[in-house]
């Protein structure tokens, strides 16, 4: 870094947040325009193409039209979802000018100056956030978190008031109670994608969190560690001890905060990342990926591995061969597909529910890495793939270990 910027005044200051505030405002505008405008330009989508395991993204449009007869003042955008209109605040110009003009230069002050608050706004700007009313079914819900390529959706009830958030494993749990016993056809199909989507709170086997947008990140994945939680809703007020269970509906919610964001804004800090010891230590001398991961054989029925993992609150497997080698990964998000159409494909075998999948690719295939791995590079590799877990091999290709993003923040908590 120059000496330069270290020279500045107060007020040169100033004026270069302004003068980056007026350049932000007219890209922001400009995305809108390209957000909002003509979709002329774009390609049609073929009657024939399949999104994801039978699910079209037509039927994801119908579905939100129905929605916004309901709900008038939750308005379309692109990709089409139930939004709120209202967007996250910034950071005030004070707090920006106080950190432009005394930078953290630790990694740990950086977690401990940047505010959740800043992460939602990030996140709305990229995509806004995607809700679900409770009374809208769990197909439609599913349908809805294939089309948007999420994991978790927040839910609003009559009042258009946030009651709390389903995930893919709230659903898997779903599902397993219901295939205990019985086939596919009766007690999927015809029962359980059919229950309202607020029916699966008289089932959840965790609660929904709330954090405070005005909470440090620091604090935020200190939090998630302690509670051994994937996601926290972000809401605009104090929160007693940070983080707290949700006891009431929240009239506004910021949006989500997930491990997978604490991960993508470490990737931001490389420069930091690199000065910290720890993040160079290599994956054997932290005593990471010695966990043996929970698995599954191709042969296996896809609908008994989706149970156990539902039981188990297990979000991913490994699928091995009949050499027992690792094959694939099979995570509870792969239900994401899942209609009453296609939902026979839940009796076939775990590799015919793989094959069916055809957005599956080389970036979804296992993600595997060695004991000899920095810290530093598992990051930065569970970034790149978006992947939420990566094997260890032996030289037979057979998994014996898995890192999570819990296990990234557990070791970035020893920082100091």
């Amino acid at each position: 870094m120059s000496a330069e910027p270290l020279s500045m005044n107060v007020d040169d200051i100033r004026k270069q947040f302004e003068e980056s505030s007026r350049k932000y405002r007219q890209l922001e505008v400009e995305l809108a325009e390209i957000v909002n405008g003509p979709q002329s330009s774009k390609s049609p989508l073929k009657e024939e193409e399949i999104y994801q395991n039978g699910s079209s993204r037509d039927e994801e449009v119908e579905s939100i039209e129905e929605d916004m007869e309901k709900y008038p003042d939750i308005h379309l955008e692109s990709p089409p979802g139930l939004v709120r209109s209202r967007r996250p605040a910034s950071i005030h110009l004070a707090r920006r000018l106080e950190l432009l003009a005394n930078p953290p230069e630790t990694l740990k002050g950086v977690f401990e100056n940047y505010q959740v608050g800043e992460i939602a706004l990030c996140n709305w700007l990229r995509k806004r956030p995607v809700l679900i009313s409770d009374t809208q079914t769990i197909e439609r819900a599913l349908s809805r978190i294939n089309a948007h390529e999420v994991h978790s959706l927040p839910v609003v009830d009559m009042n258009k008031d946030v009651i709390g958030v389903i995930d893919i494993l709230d659903i898997t749990l779903g599902i397993a109670l219901s295939l205990k016993n019985k086939p596919v056809q009766v007690k999927v199909r015809n029962e359980f994608m059919m229950r309202t989507v607020g029916s699966l709170f008289l089932q959840k086997h965790t609660k929904s969190y709330v954090i405070s947008n005005r909470s440090s990140l620091w604090e935020a994945a200190e939090k998630l560690v302690q509670s051994n939680q994937e996601r926290f809703l972000i809401v605009d007020r104090e929160v007693q001890g940070e983080v707290e269970a949700q006891t009431q509906p929240e009239p506004h919610v910021d949006g989500i905060l997930t491990a997978s964001d604490i991960l993508r804004f470490l990737t931001q800090n490389v420069y930091l990342m690199r000065k910290e010891p720890l993040m160079m230590k290599k994956l054997k001398d932290l005593g990471l990926g010695t966990r043996t991961p929970k698995t599954c054989y191709l042969s296996d029925i896809a609908g008994h591995v989706f149970t156990v993992m539902g039981e188990t609150g297990c979000a991913g497997v490994a699928v091995l061969n009949n050499e027992g080698k690792l094959h694939a990964n099979l995570s509870a998000s792969d239900l994401k597909g899942l209609t009453r159409k296609n939902v026979n494909i839940l009796s076939g075998t775990v590799e015919n529910y793989i094959l069916r999948d055809r957005k599956r690719g080389w970036w979804v295939k296992p993600v595997v890495v060695t004991m000899e791995e920095t810290l530093i590079s598992a990051v930065l590799q569970f970034v790149c793939a978006k992947c939420h877990r990566m094997y260890i091999v032996d030289e037979d290709f057979h998994p014996i270990g898995e890192i999570s993003h819990h296990d990234i923040l557990k070791e970035l908590m020893k920082i100091r």
